[in-house]
């Protein structure tokens, strides 16, 4: 998920207006939450899982340097629980979602990247069981993040094995878990993670001076392309396996995707390069079959060893996914500035009181949509990560209710884009809020919040109370169950 650093499946139509069953099939709409495994789970090191690289970076304890404090997700909400996660299904249940979207720990069910744990497998056979019992179709990402220390430690996506490792992993996934899963992701922020992320924590936890500035220059970056293009073969690999096996259901990859604004310059060299960076890398070798020749050639020019090869880029761009998962947090707001990498100065957030992630601006969501459909021939999109955090003061509990009302004001005004986006002709098939649950927030522990529904992380039992943005789009799904979102004629 996005952080500050960076960063549903059917709904079952009524009938409406005169509207047939056979009507209200063809235009099913996405409405969920989402989540990820280390975030939630728990259990690190239960069950025959084997150590992931996420829990080695905790015990190394490298969200002091962010929070001053050590956390890590060993506990988390507890979810490898059965007890536990029934009763998240139960509230999930009330709130009306027909999808929950989470992530399989990969260490879990490979603990070395090779050998298979048959007791992780059947923690998540019955979690699906439970999810279709109750109504609820599982979204599955296959990397949100983690991978297992063995092959962490051998160079993880900067190894050129990587690919077929994650082959590996995403046939095991698809054989066991395809027929009951119709949505499959395959990779969670690859660009923010690979890019910033990944470089920030191993500087933290390595204790390198001025660790920020070193992830985000453009030598960094130049490093972490082979890493990136490993990934993005990976992608491949894993989207024609789950072709050729001609699955009922869709595979697509999570991009954190915000569009770069500068608001005194509009179409500036920081606002073109970092829509190019950020938003363009990907996409243009998903769509194109090519990275943007600007930000290519100074990466190969930083590293050697990324040299992408033409049949390379054909067969990454032969891996298309079936959707494009739309992680949108905020706009980017960017000026020039000639000391910074790419020539990318920061704004700063306007809004009073700002979020954790950026100034809100839902009809940014909107115009970005409307520009990435026209630009890659009108893919199918779904939001599969929108979500604020204010701090304390938006967590506060009144009569067993939190009162966020700034996420709550958040949380309608982005679903409100919606129908504008359907209206515009953008084939918008879902909205899977970030996220269910206060849960580990990566660099930030416990401190950032962004959930539907609080945590009491000082509680034995890890106490759940709704919020009022719970009760929000509670009543929204109510609405739209009453008014299906239909395509224009």
């Amino acid at each position: 998920m996005k952080k500050t650093i960076l960063s549903s499946l059917f709904l079952s139509l009524v009938a409406f207006n005169g509207q047939t069953a056979e009507q209200n099939n063809k235009c099913e709409f996405l409405w969920g939450v989402a989540s990820a495994a280390y975030q939630v789970e728990g259990g690190w090191n239960i069950g025959g899982k084997g150590e992931s690289n996420w829990d080695y970076f905790t015990h190394k304890g490298v969200t002091k340097h962010i929070i001053g404090k050590s956390d890590n997700g060993d506990i988390a909400t507890n979810q490898i629980s059965r007890d536990v996660y029934l009763k998240d299904i139960k509230l999930m249940e009330e709130l009306g979602v027909n999808s929950y979207r989470f992530s399989i720990n990969w260490a879990r069910v490979l603990p070395d990247g090779q050998h298979i744990n048959q007791e992780g497998l059947d923690y998540y056979k019955t979690l699906i069981a439970d999810l279709h019992a109750a109504g609820i179709k599982p979204v599955i990402t296959l990397h949100h993040w983690d991978m297992p220390l063995t092959l962490y430690k051998k160079g993880g996506w900067g190894n050129p094995e990587s690919p077929e490792w994650f082959d590996l992993y995403a046939k095991l996934i698809f054989n066991n878990f395809a027929k009951d899963t119709p949505y499959f992701i395959t990779f969670n922020e690859p660009e923010g993670y690979i890019f910033t992320l990944n470089p920030l924590v191993e500087n933290l936890i390595s204790d390198v001076p001025s660790p920020y500035e070193k992830a985000l220059s453009v030598a960094s970056r130049a490093q972490q392309a082979l890493a990136m293009h490993h990934i993005l073969l990976a992608n491949a690999l894993a989207v024609k396996r789950y072709h050729k096996n001609n699955y009922d259901g869709k595979i697509g990859i999570a991009l954190n995707l915000s569009p770069c604004i500068d608001t005194e310059t509009p179409g500036s060299v920081a606002e073109k390069n970092c829509n190019t960076v950020h938003n363009e890398w990907i996409l243009d070798a998903l769509y194109t079959g090519k990275y943007p020749a600007s930000i290519e050639k100074i990466y190969k020019d930083g590293n050697k060893n990324f040299n992408p090869s033409e049949k390379e880029m054909a067969e990454i761009s032969e891996g298309k996914p079936d959707f494009i998962g739309v992680n949108y947090y905020a706009p980017t707001l960017v000026k020039v500035d000639t000391t910074q990498p790419f020539s990318i100065g920061n704004r700063p957030n306007p809004d009073v009181p700002p979020s954790y992630n950026g100034p809100v601006a839902p009809n940014d969501l909107l115009s970005m949509l409307v520009s990435l459909d026209k630009k890659y021939n009108h893919p199918d999109f779904i939001i599969t990560e929108n979500g604020a955090g204010y701090g304390p003061d938006d967590e506060k509990t009144q009569n067993n209710i939190v009162e966020d009302k700034n996420r709550t004001h958040y949380l309608e005004s982005h679903i409100a884009i919606i129908e504008k986006a359907h209206d515009a002709g953008v084939n918008l098939k879902g909205y899977l809020y970030w996220s269910l649950l206060d849960n580990f927030e990566w660099l930030w522990g416990y401190q950032n919040r962004f959930g539907l529904i609080k945590v009491d992380f000082t509680s034995p039992e890890l106490k759940r109370t709704p919020k009022l943005s719970y009760y929000k789009y509670q009543q929204i799904i109510k609405s739209y169950k009453e008014k299906p979102i239909c395509p224009k004629a």
